[in-house]
């Protein structure tokens, strides 16, 4: 696979993640968890083989998603060729996705 395609790949991976993320908000919330209370969430790094989680705040987790080329990951897991860190927290860093179109080559 090429270099461009797997790049592709772990985005596309990162945008899944992502999305289960905000499925576990929503039924978090619709449990009863407050502001204060943590999610446990999956690292969106896009590495296929990424077992990590990630705690964060309800409060946070809303501060972060709203805008939507924010992902949460575990420190260490950003990689600079998809993302940049913007944030850390003290368990995780908040990356923005940089589109294709801007990626490294």
């Amino acid at each position: 696979m090429t270099s461009t395609a797997t790049l592709d790949l772990r985005a596309g991976l990162s945008e899944v993640v992502r999305e289960a993320n905000r499925e576990a908000y929503l039924l978090a919330v619709d449990g009863g968890a407050g502001p204060d209370e943590e999610l446990e969430l999956a690292c969106a790094c896009g590495r296929a083989d990424c077992e990590e989680h990630v705690l964060i705040t309800v409060e946070r987790y809303l501060g972060v998603h709203a805008d939507p080329d924010r992902f949460v990951v575990s420190p260490g897991h950003a990689d600079g060729r998809l993302a940049v860190v913007v944030d850390r927290g003290a368990v995780y860093e908040v990356v923005r996705g940089l589109s294709a179109a801007r990626r490294p080559s």
